[in-house]
């Protein structure tokens, strides 16, 4: 005890020393890419059918009530999809013909079928009758291709539909593309060597967020009404917060996962970290598209209970999630959230408190133990993974072909695996000390267990926390490279099992998204979706990221 007691100090100078040493690594980082990408900025085509600004349930009744056709719709978001993909790069393959030819019979269907009695009917058995959708590309679409942005899987094509899709369909929703992901969406960005590297719609030089960045970069261009990604450290909630969307990742064990990734998993595996959930331009679309990826486990979340903001209990955080190796909250993110603060007070009459709970410094480490516990893999398998499960990549031969630029896997999975073949299986934590981190860990547990505890007393059933979906607005491509563990203020909820909304905020002075994210304990969804709803129209929700709309023409 006095030994710990006199190396008190010591660390707190070790920790000043780390959090200076982040702040100079991130200005240079900044002024680098800055100066990198000066005037590369492309403009986004302008959006010429107004129509498509509408939400998909909007879309869904005037389908139902014959005020627009589904081939209408469908064919605008193929135009709108030609016009902003060379500036994106977002979709990677799609099934026009086919998904016009199912429009046609939509359309047909209708109008063989009286009107009223019939549309309140297809609104519960098919909701989304006739308007068309996009997954990400880790995401199986019969007969679109599911490479995971992987070379070795560069010409395979899926068999058969994901669980998600298949619900789509069966909920009246058309197929229409993938899009474009983090290679194995391993990673916060959307680039990979098979289809390049996704655009974000508000500045071109900018990622869209990963591992679902396509995805998101779609939905906000207006290219397509219902956008699904998946989260297993934030991969949701950080394309919605870098593209100025809202994203919901569920609390997690509700929905089947079969068919999200290139491998599926033992049907008895139950994942408590990956989740798959809607990104979208209006709230008002959250809870119908979650409803349909869930079925009938959507009863355990009591979505239909009103909730009153005046009864809640509110907490916020705007610091200390993760060690100096995340970079601080800026300070536009964090005025952000401060003028969320002031609005629930002002007009809800409630109090926000800070929260501050040491353990969240560990947040790093928790999310690498929760991984690992969390797989059905072993520890070593992102080496046989980047082959395709074809035996194993060669370390020194994927680096020697990266250094020469021929390389066929990103900079941060090289990284990794080779941190994993070196350690032997152990894992890092932000000392940058192997963690032994295996199944059954101890203390991992007790840590993640703890703090998870924590959070829930405080939260109880009644209770949200706010804070940033991600420490700064969307970062340069492959900028994320420098600010690796930036990720963690959205994976840590992954980690705990939390369910947590990205909500948009407007712009900053650059016209980039600012957003936070609001966190309820497991089970709580109704909470963060409330909150997420009485917050879109005061701050303005969605924004477009193109010329004014207001003279546009359905």
């Amino acid at each position: 005890m006095v030994v710990y007691q006199a190396l008190g100090p010591i660390r707190a100078t070790w920790r000043q020393l780390t959090f200076c040493l982040r702040i100079l690594a991130d200005l240079v980082s900044d002024v680098t890419f800055h100066l990198l990408y000066f005037g590369r900025k492309k403009t986004l085509p302008p959006l010429n059918h107004k129509i498509l600004l509408l939400s998909a349930s909007q879309l869904a009744e005037k389908i139902r009530s014959r005020q627009i056709s589904s081939e209408f719709l469908v064919r605008a978001c193929i135009e709108r999809i030609a016009e902003i993909q060379p500036v994106l790069n977002a979709v990677v393959d799609q099934r026009y013909d086919e998904a016009l030819a199912t429009a046609q019979k939509v359309d047909r269907d209708l109008a063989a079928m009286d009107s009223e009695p019939t549309g309140v009917h297809l609104a519960e058995t098919t909701p989304f009758l006739g308007v068309p959708f996009s997954v990400k590309e880790g995401v199986r679409v019969q007969g679109l291709h599911q490479s995971y942005g992987l070379t070795a899987r560069a010409d395979y094509v899926a068999p058969s539909d994901s669980d998600m899709t298949r619900a789509l369909r069966q909920a009246g929703a058309i197929p229409l593309c993938v899009s474009n992901v983090s290679e194995l969406g391993l990673w916060w960005d959307s680039s990979n060597y098979v289809y390049g590297t996704s655009c974000n719609p508000y500045d071109t030089t900018r990622s869209p967020g990963g591992s679902s960045g396509g995805e998101a970069a779609l939905q906000a261009a207006c290219g397509i009404p219902i956008s699904i990604g998946t989260d297993t450290g934030g991969s949701i909630r950080t394309p919605a917060a870098f593209c100025g969307l809202f994203g919901h990742k569920a609390t997690p064990g509700l929905m089947c996962l079969r068919g999200a990734d290139i491998v599926d998993p033992p049907a008895s595996y139950v994942s408590q970290l990956q989740v798959a959930g809607p990104m979208s331009r209006n709230v008002e679309d959250l809870v119908p598209i979650l409803r349909v990826l869930m079925g009938s486990k959507a009863d355990k979340l009591r979505l239909d209970q009103e909730v009153y903001l005046t009864q809640l209990k509110f907490f916020y955080v705007d610091e200390s999630i993760g060690s100096n190796l995340v970079s601080p909250v800026a300070p536009e993110v964090r005025q952000a959230l401060f003028r969320v603060i002031d609005f629930l007070e002002d007009n809800f009459g409630v109090q926000v408190q800070r929260l501050k709970l040491p353990r969240f410094r560990q947040s790093i480490s928790i999310f690498t133990h929760a991984l690992v516990q969390d797989s059905c893999e072993s520890p070593l398998s992102i080496c046989q993974s980047l082959s395709n499960n074809q035996g194993s990549i060669s370390i020194v031969k994927e680096w020697s072909r990266w250094i020469i630029g021929r390389g066929g896997h990103i900079f941060p999975n090289l990284v990794n695996a080779s941190m994993n073949r070196v350690s032997q299986g152990m894992l890092w934590t932000t000392s940058l000390m192997p963690l032994r981190s295996k199944k059954g860990d101890p203390q991992g547990t007790s840590n993640r267990d703890s703090l998870k505890r924590e959070l829930m007393d405080i939260l109880g059933t009644n209770g949200v926390l706010l804070c940033p979906a991600h420490p700064t607005t969307a970062p340069y491509h492959f900028q994320s490279y420098s600010k690796p563990f930036n990720f963690i203020y959205s994976g840590i909820f992954n980690a705990l099992g939390f369910p947590a909304t990205t909500v948009p905020l407007g712009l900053n002075s650059e016209n980039l998204p600012l957003s936070i994210q609001v966190v309820a304990g497991p089970f709580n969804d109704r909470l963060t979706l409330a909150v997420a709803n009485a917050l879109e129209r005061p701050f303005g929700g969605w924004i477009p990221p193109f010329r004014d709309t207001s003279n546009l023409f359905y």
